[in-house]
């Protein structure tokens, strides 16, 4: 038995691009995040027990078993499971419970994830993924900073991820109100090898 906030069934094209496409997928999340983005989309869920004023997430969590969240995707013909909402790294055991049932009834598995993982998490997760989706928030360390994390450990988590052998779409919300500037998030300076990657090697 585990717990889960928000699920919801949506074309396979959100959040992935190239996953199936004309399929539908069957997306779940709980609460919390390591990173505090000022203008996150799912604010609710994922600065629960950091941000007070969005502590009435609770009040929606449901108790939900890895069966029947698998009986819930193929009663909406769903095509795939994906672990989004929050920040799937940080609630990686309930997932890989949830991926493993649905492996097994032939379904694909996905994170939406902002890329902050170890060697350890994606040695973990990886045989029960497909498909990886990694918000790249900006190019600029100092920017990254600002929310919580740093740009090196998700540019390595990217790498990670490709070479863990998943499918991996990498996507760079522009939000031109934001503390992090548009220039932020074009071609770096440093064209490193780990930054050329990124932009030509997928």
């Amino acid at each position: 038995m585990g717990m889960w906030l928000h699920c919801k069934v949506t074309p396979s094209k959100k959040p992935f691009s190239h996953v199936m496409p004309g399929t539908t997928a069957l997306t779940f999340g709980m609460l919390g995040c390591d990173y505090h983005c000022p203008y996150c989309q799912n604010w609710l869920t994922s600065q629960a027990m950091r941000d007070p004023a969005s502590d009435v997430s609770v009040d929606f969590i449901r108790e939900m078993t890895p069966q029947k969240m698998v009986q819930l995707a193929q009663s909406t013909k769903a095509s795939v499971v994906v672990s989004s909402y929050n920040e799937p790294l940080i609630t990686s055991e309930w997932a890989v419970e949830i991926f493993k049932e649905a492996k097994a009834n032939g379904l694909m598995c996905a994170y939406v994830s902002n890329g902050n993982n170890t060697p350890e998490v994606m040695k973990y997760i990886a045989p029960y993924l497909d498909a990886y989706k990694i918000d790249l928030k900006c190019m600029s360390e100092k920017n990254y900073r600002k929310l919580g994390g740093t740009l090196q450990n998700t540019l390595d988590g990217i790498k990670r991820a490709r070479e863990a052998g998943l499918w991996v779409e990498v996507v760079t919300l522009v939000i031109p109100v934001s503390m992090i500037q548009i220039k932020s998030c074009g071609m770096p300076r440093d064209s490193s090898p780990s930054n050329l990657w990124i932009f030509r090697g997928m």
